[in-house]
């Protein structure tokens, strides 16, 4: 009789240690050039030193040894944005976390998809698979870090000002109560205002993916204004204008919300099931992105002649755009915008219903922003100042006294030295199609 072997000893690796294996043998290939990387758009290795290098001057000035960053895909991957800033992995519904040490190496956990990112990108390499347990998955890194002990940064604990609904943060309350169960010794406070604070300015890189965004938005404003005709259903119209966005290069999801007929005020809605008739005006927001990077056009047009009330409050709408555009300059705040803007509207006796200009970057929205005049919590402190390099979604909007109709007009805009730009080429106009 043959002696038994290994497998039916019971002496065969397991399933984590095959995988373990495979990933170790993957990654030496990744470094050393035989395995190919997908051609994804990559941000540069000297970016990822400036944010790091960044980051970790905050982290030292807090006496934080680590960072823990939550991510999620809620709300089209915005909430990606901190760990997609630190690694370049997010986006396509991904979730996971970030373990950002001082010193050494940088660790990725995500759902499944470890080989995969290891590919798409080139500014980690220890990705892994956190599930079944994110908290002992991010404990047991922490351990091998040798941070057991030392003063951790939790990120998703709440943002700045509270804007998106994040003032309570999204860190899951399973995930903390765990870690603190896991690493006893371990100190662990809020830090998003570390990765928030970064992400206010945008390198040049940065402005290139907003810009390569607005290239889309453009795209997509042209794709409507050619689909809306009587008779095309509102959801047809609608899917025409999501092509054209991935078909230049998109991520998957964008945003795009909608609101179509002889009534309309805000785009808060999606396309129904209902064929477009002559007179129905079409208002939107519009947003791809590229890299990660939002673009954010508000664009209204009608099928056909709309009703006169429209093309009125366009015109005191073009000029409120105009006058906060002016003010939109380094050294004036927020609030000097916003004042810019509602002048001519109030002026000529109508109102207005949400912020005119908020944060634009791997979030939508992103801090800072406007007031919100039904939630005086939210308005920022006047003390903040436009600087260089900041993004925004500058999204005028006007609406009758009653706020019954209304009509927004918005662009994406990048601040310079002498004032803002807006990124995208189109004329701006109320498009009669």
């Amino acid at each position: 009789m043959s002696e038994q072997n290994s497998y039916e000893k019971g002496e065969y690796p397991s399933l984590k240690e095959k995988r373990d294996a495979f990933r170790n043998q993957y990654v030496q290939a990744l470094i050393s050039g035989e395995e190919k990387r997908y051609q994804m758009p990559q941000l540069s290795l000297q970016e990822r030193e400036r944010r790091w290098n960044s980051v970790r001057q905050k982290m030292a000035q807090r006496g934080l040894d680590c960072l823990i960053v939550h991510g999620d895909s809620g709300k089209y991957d915005s909430m990606m944005a901190n760990i997609r800033y630190l690694t370049h992995i997010g986006g396509h519904g991904e979730e996971g976390y970030g373990v950002f040490p001082l010193q050494g190496e940088v660790t990725v956990f995500i759902v499944y998809l470890s080989i995969w990112w290891m590919t798409a990108q080139n500014w980690v390499t220890d990705v892994r698979t956190g599930p079944p347990s994110w908290s002992k998955s991010l404990a047991t890194c922490v351990q091998e870090k040798g941070l057991e002990s030392r003063k951790i940064g939790l990120v998703g604990m709440g943002s700045m000002q509270g804007y998106g609904g994040l003032s309570e943060g999204r860190f899951p309350l399973g995930v903390y109560n765990r870690l603190h169960e896991l690493l006893p010794h371990a100190t662990f406070v809020p830090a998003d205002d570390i990765l928030e604070e970064m992400r206010l300015i945008k390198s040049a890189e940065e402005i290139s993916c907003h810009e390569k965004a607005a290239v889309m938005g453009d795209a997509a404003v042209r794709a409507m204004a050619t689909a809306a005709k009587p008779g095309i259903k509102e959801y047809q119209v609608y899917s025409r204008v999501i092509e054209s966005m991935m078909d230049l290069g998109s991520e998957h999801p964008v945003m795009f919300h909608w609101e179509a007929g002889s009534r309309v005020h805000h785009a808060g809605k999606f396309p129904a099931w209902r064929a477009l008739e002559p007179g129905d005006v079409i208002v939107n927001e519009i947003s791809p992105r590229y890299c990660g990077y939002w673009a954010h056009p508000h664009q209204p047009m009608s099928v056909g002649k709309p009703a006169p009330i429209y093309l009125e409050l366009f015109k005191v709408l073009l000029e409120g755009f105009h006058a906060g555009f002016e003010a939109m300059k380094p050294g004036n705040s927020l609030q000097d915008v916003d004042r810019a803007y509602m002048g001519p509207i109030l002026k000529n006796g109508y109102d207005f219903l949400h912020p005119c200009i908020h944060g634009l970057g791997l979030a939508l929205p992103e801090f800072p922003f406007t007031r919100m005049h039904d939630l005086p919590e939210l308005v920022p402190d006047d003390e903040m100042r436009i600087q260089p390099g900041m993004v925004f979604a500058y999204e005028p909007m006007i609406c009758t006294s009653d706020q019954r109709i209304g009509i927004p007009l918005g662009d994406t805009v990048v601040i310079e030295e002498k004032g803002a730009r807006r990124l995208s080429t189109r004329q701006l106009e109320f498009i009669i199609a």
